[in-house]
């Protein structure tokens, strides 16, 4: 486990289980805040689709999947087990045996990580031969018109600033993380979704039922005076507000496929063993 835990995850956990127990409540009507769990369902649905073969064994990581997407899981593997404490943990042990899983499936849990290297060997380690890992997360563009109206609004009232938003994790990085810790093949790509709210305290409210308040090691131990909430309102108006005074705010969801290595796979072609040469093509 990585010696800086930029992540605190008590906070984690309690911020997940006073999400839970806000949608578990009877007078709960409003369940907006899934949205982005459903919405991520669909898409990685759509990208196993495009894996044109069938699994025996499948671990799913997720915070409360559907019922439907499970059913598609199902419909794909013989066997379907939920994990969904894992990156809650605070040594991140994952729970499988070396090479017994044919596909591992997460949403949403490698933002929570605080060793992300190590998390992803566990996880190809626990694939076995050609196995699939099929995951997605908060990308680096996520919530960017918080995190600057934040930081200007904690520096005008407060004279510094604290970590508030996640520092998440590039495309560029996750790819490169992937090649690092052995997978083959990795593929990563995103899809950004906007969402309009009707001011800064809606968008915080869907971000606390989702279970992802602040939950970094570094933040502000004190209460947090109301007048920064209120600079912060006004600043995030000031500059991203659309017609009507509504305010967008970007969800950047980043997509991974991965695979533990085989020989049957495809293998780059090894240098200097072209044919042709690129003088005969530029001449064409």
């Amino acid at each position: 486990m990585s010696a800086y835990q930029f992540l605190n995850k008590s906070h984690l956990r309690t911020n997940l289980a006073k999400a839970k127990s806000y949608h578990a409540h009877p007078d709960t009507t409003d369940n907006s805040a899934d949205f982005l769990l459903r919405w991520a369902e669909q898409e990685l649905s759509n990208r196993l689709e495009d894996i044109k073969r069938d699994f025996i064994q499948t671990a799913l990581i997720s915070p409360a999947p559907s019922q439907d997407f499970i059913e598609t899981l199902k419909k794909r593997s013989q066997t379907v087990e939920l994990y969904n404490g894992i990156g809650l943990e605070n040594n991140e042990q994952v729970p499988f045996s070396p090479q017994s899983q044919d596909l591992i499936v997460s949403l949403f849990d490698i933002h929570k990580i605080n060793d992300l290297p190590g998390w992803l060997i566990q996880i190809r380690q626990s694939l076995k031969e050609d196995g699939v890992f099929l995951a997605c997360y908060a990308g680096e563009n996520t919530l960017f018109q918080l995190r600057q109206s934040l930081l200007a609004a904690e520096m005008k009232t407060m004279g510094g600033a604290s970590p508030r938003v996640l520092p998440f994790v590039g495309k560029q990085q996750i790819s490169g993380l992937l090649q690092r810790t052995g997978y083959a093949l990795p593929v990563v790509d995103s899809e950004t979704v906007t969402v309009v709210y009707q001011d800064l305290y809606q968008l915080m409210n869907d971000i606390r039922h989702m279970g992802e308040a602040n939950a970094m090691t570094e933040r502000h131990k004190f209460f947090t005076p109301s007048r920064m909430f209120f600079e912060a309102a006004e600043i995030y108006k000031q500059r991203f507000s659309e017609s009507g005074g509504k305010i967008p705010a970007t969800y950047e969801i980043t997509f991974i496929i991965g695979w533990a290595p085989s020989d049957t796979q495809q293998k780059p072609l090894r240098r200097g063993s072209g044919q042709v040469h690129l003088s005969t093509i530029l001449e064409d």
